[in-house]
């Protein structure tokens, strides 16, 4: 089951849906349609500021994978291993910049047509929106979700925050970059364990969003590191070197039994079906199989359909795509041939290599 699901594609950016966001719009659903067409319009800006730090960085050169939208907001999934600080700096500020703007815009239109935005704030704000015309909470919901998101991501220096990236840009203009990721990651630690002290200590704020902010802050803060580390070793692979044509093939007419005792004696945990498009076998799939069906059940039916990479595919590409779908390997063509494959265990061993030699 995927994680997350293309909505559609802006810009040639895609922009995908994490199952967390869609169970909470069924729960909000549930509960208030009301208050389901406002949580939509919240993510509609959550997208544009995240679409907006993505053609910002498609502008400076930044390969931007996709933005994922997910319960607490959205992220644009893109490589800044070899981003220089202070167009990371540019980048991070434009998603708020962004926000408010569209505050500006709303601040002069309804003073322009005497709309009394302040007043309609504190009726939204005394928990009685509901009985505010749907328009009117729209309109205040709009102004009050592009300022709380410029204003949270910006001024709090802690990643994944837009603040966090401004703080590592700002470090990076004096220390090397994964330094100041480093650093900039544990800044982030304290902070949200700052948060969490000060919600349980002080009352300050509801303390279950709280613990969830902080780790949100906590997991991003690691995610960026990793990633980070892992991006930079893969930008130093070339990719061609890992094309192998030492693969094992199966025929989809074979059983499992069969496949079994090929992957057994080779030590392999995936295999190639020689069908059209190609599919990959591995245990997963087998074990899926009640052992006792191995002799009767057919490769073919098993193993899943795979769509071959180019030569030219970035390696960073490679290595999510393997983990997207799940298969120890993916098959590579040139000029709609395939001429090898590339395994999930040689690609990863040679970024740990080169993560710990370089």
């Amino acid at each position: 089951m995927a994680s997350s699901y293309k909505l559609l594609s802006v810009f040639g950016i895609s922009i995908e849906v994490h199952w967390s966001l869609l169970l909470l719009l069924f729960v909000v659903l549930l509960f208030s349609s009301y208050l389901f067409l406002i949580w939509i319009f919240v993510f509609l800006f959550v997208t544009l500021h995240e679409l907006t730090h993505s053609l910002v960085a498609k502008r400076i050169g930044i390969r931007v994978r996709k933005i994922v939208l997910i319960a607490i907001g959205g992220v644009a999934m893109m490589d800044v291993s070899n981003v220089k600080p202070i167009d990371e700096i540019r980048m991070a500020i434009a998603g708020p910049i962004f926000n408010f703007a569209v505050c500006a815009l709303m601040l002069l239109i309804s003073s322009a047509i005497s709309y009394p935005l302040v007043p309609q704030t504190q009726v939204y704000l005394s928990s009685a929106e509901q009985q505010m015309p749907l328009l009117d909470a729209i309109w205040v919901s709009i102004f009050w979700v592009n300022l709380l998101l410029g204003s949270f991501n910006l001024f709090i220096p802690a990643f994944p925050l837009d603040g966090g990236r401004v703080l590592r840009g700002l470090l990076a203009l004096k220390m090397d970059y994964i330094a100041a990721t480093d650093l900039a990651r544990k800044v982030s630690y304290g902070l949200a364990v700052g948060l969490l002290l000060v919600s349980l200590f002080t009352g300050f704020g509801n303390t279950l969003w709280m613990l969830i902010i902080s780790l949100f802050i906590v997991v991003g803060a690691t995610s960026e590191y990793r990633n980070l580390l892992t991006n930079t070793a893969l930008r130093r692979l070339n990719l061609s070197k890992f094309i192998t044509k030492n693969y094992i093939t199966l025929k989809p007419s074979e059983s499992l039994a069969s496949a079994a005792t090929k992957l057994r004696n080779s030590n392999r945990t995936s295999a190639v079906v020689a069908t059209k498009p190609i599919k990959i076998l591995n245990l997963n799939d087998m074990i899926a199989v009640k052992k006792v069906d191995w002799t009767r059940a057919k490769v073919g039916q098993i193993a899943v359909s795979v769509k071959s990479i180019s030569i030219g595919t970035h390696p960073d590409d490679v290595l999510q795509k393997m983990q997207e779908i799940g298969r120890g390997m993916i098959p590579v063509s040139d000029k709609g041939k395939i001429i090898g494959v590339i395994q999930y265990d040689d690609l990863d061993r040679a970024v740990k290599i080169s993560q710990i030699l370089n």
